[in-house]
């Protein structure tokens, strides 16, 4: 059996390449990474999501990617134009892609995205406040919103009331579990004393008959939720299906 030829020269590796693939790899990954936009957004995101906004700063982020601070405003011109950034970054995770032909479906599936990003980022409640101006994917948000409602058979004004009744419920309902409201806590271990004595305290007003009707209510639901998704899905159901029952007396009023 011939022996198989020697590779020739130009078929050898290139000297250093004959360690292991991922060594090499681990290396490359190792070295100063290209400062770009896209970096610098996601490092700044990454320190808001684990310590808020406040925490955001160009020396900050700088320091996060081991780069100079004044290297940050080759990419934009302030903190503003970061938070800009920011914002618009992370409103393109609300983004549906394939909007339902059903516009209760349509928002609901909305509602649900938009929930999530701020579940995973609490500081987009903030920006949202602050007036960033409208991005790319904010504009695309906003057009998947038209198109939730296209179908409706009522006015403009009917379509945008709809769609910002849905938007306040889902930040209002999403900003109380943030604060605490009806949120599931992760260390409630902690809070079991401070729960405990508020619970006693509560029960002692009911049984004293200083509050008749929060005695029939259940009180201890209404102050520990303990599932925060479920109580978001039934009351995007009550107005969705309000709103649907509403729409349809404004139709068959007589003229």
């Amino acid at each position: 059996m011939p022996t198989p030829p020697l590779p020739s020269p130009d078929d050898r590796l290139p000297e250093g390449h004959s360690r292991p693939f991922w060594i090499r790899e681990a290396e490359q990954e190792s070295k100063p990474q290209p400062l770009t936009r896209e970096r610098i957004v996601r490092a700044a995101i990454a320190v808001a999501d684990s310590e808020g906004l406040d925490a955001v700063s160009i020396r900050r982020i700088a320091g996060e990617l081991k780069a100079r601070p004044m290297s940050l405003y080759s990419h934009f011109g302030s903190k503003d134009d970061l938070l800009d950034l920011m914002h618009d970054a992370v409103v393109e995770e609300t983004l549906v892609g394939d909007v339902p032909g059903d516009w209760r479906e349509a928002l609901r599936l909305i509602a649900r995205y938009n929930r999530a990003a701020v579940l995973r980022h609490p500081w987009l409640v903030a920006t949202r406040d602050t007036g960033c101006p409208i991005g790319p994917a904010s504009l695309k948000r906003m057009d998947e919103s038209a198109a939730a409602v296209r179908e409706l058979d009522a006015d403009n004004a009917v379509r945008r009331a709809l769609i910002l009744m849905v938007d306040t419920f889902t930040l209002g309902h999403v900003t109380a579990e943030l604060s605490g409201g009806i949120r599931r806590r992760a260390t409630a271990e902690a809070h079991t004393a401070r729960r405990d004595a508020t619970t006693e305290f509560v029960q002692a007003q009911i049984d004293a008959g200083h509050l008749p009707h929060l005695a029939d209510t259940g009180f201890t639901e209404l102050l520990y939720n303990d599932d925060p998704e479920a109580s978001f899905e039934l009351g995007l159901d009550w107005l969705l299906t309000g709103a649907a029952t509403s729409l349809g007396r404004r139709q068959t009023r007589p003229v």
